[in-house]
């Protein structure tokens, strides 16, 4: 299940969106409004994801999303792209 977060740029909450397929999620993005102030002006935020691991297990902190995502530009499509492909590779010692 898609969860798609958004930061209102007007009051400034943290706006999630849940819908059984990213086909709906993506549908009912247009007329998304704040919850909090109703404003339509919303950024979508890059959401933690889950990795699927059950347990613990030696070098997860390589997995943690901050970790992971520490000095991303989430506004750099080329930045993004070179962070996917390194978690399709798996964990650097970086």
């Amino acid at each position: 299940m898609p969860i798609y977060e958004y930061r209102c740029e007007r009051c400034g909450r943290k706006n999630s969106l849940f819908k059984p397929s990213v086909r709906e999620a993506e549908a009912a993005e247009a007329g998304l409004k704040c919850e909090r102030c109703g404003s339509p002006a919303l950024k979508r935020l890059l959401s933690r994801f889950s990795l699927g691991k059950a347990a613990r297990s030696e070098g997860e902190e390589l997995y943690d999303f901050d970790h992971m995502t520490a000095g991303l530009d989430e506004n750099d499509p080329a930045q993004l792209d070179k962070w996917a492909q390194g978690v399709a590779d798996g964990p650097s010692e970086d």
